[in-house]
């Protein structure tokens, strides 16, 4: 993404939610959601696939975006655990569960073009993890097949042989949720364990 356009982005975004925090306590908590989400998150997601390769730095921008799109629709400071709550994954998993739903078309639909599809290759040994579809990690990094491989890979055998889109869909978006949320508690924990040190 050139960085004029990921200017463009934030500004744009920026520039809409702050004419929406003028009207925010005259709408209704859905109106407020879909406002977001046409005007805002739309956005954000239109070719997200790309932001795999961003810089952290960057990404976090993005990610601060999301954030004062979902204090809007709350109307008060959000934070992940917010945007979960919402029913929105943060934008990096948004990106990830993009680029799993692009693999799978690749893989099942038939309205995929051959020549994108992404490659893939059988693994001989026994092991019960390795019997599912694996795709072949690219030689370089930060390319969609290599991407593709490192999420692809690492799902459970189960969503990899699984061929019905919305099951594959629901699942992988389900599973990226759940692990936001692992992250969230591990998080309090352990900024719990470092407040009781502190005052011991």
């Amino acid at each position: 993404m050139g960085r004029q356009r990921f200017k463009y982005i934030c500004t744009s975004c920026y520039s809409i939610l702050a004419m929406l925090c003028k009207v925010k306590n005259l709408l209704p908590f859905h109106i407020r959601k879909n406002l977001a989400q046409a005007l805002v998150l739309s956005k954000l997601y239109y070719n997200d696939i790309l932001h795999h390769s961003l810089p952290e730095y960057l990404a976090a921008r993005l990610q601060r975006v999301q954030k004062a799109a979902a204090s809007f629709v709350n109307g008060k400071y959000a934070t992940t655990s917010d945007i979960l709550k919402l029913n929105c994954l943060p934008l990096t998993e948004q990106c990830k569960w993009h680029i799993l739903k692009s693999t799978h078309k690749s893989l099942y639909s038939s309205d995929w073009s051959n020549y994108l599809r992404l490659e893939t290759y059988e693994n001989n040994r026994n092991l019960r993890s390795s019997k599912g579809i694996q795709l072949q990690r690219s030689m370089i990094t930060k390319m969609f097949q290599d991407e593709a491989a490192n999420l692809f890979n690492n799902l459970p055998l189960s969503l990899r042989n699984c061929m019905d889109p919305i099951s594959f869909f629901k699942e992988t978006r389900k599973l990226l949720q759940e692990s936001q949320v692992q992250v969230i508690i591990a998080l309090f924990f352990h900024c719990k364990y470092q407040l009781l040190s502190v005052l011991t």
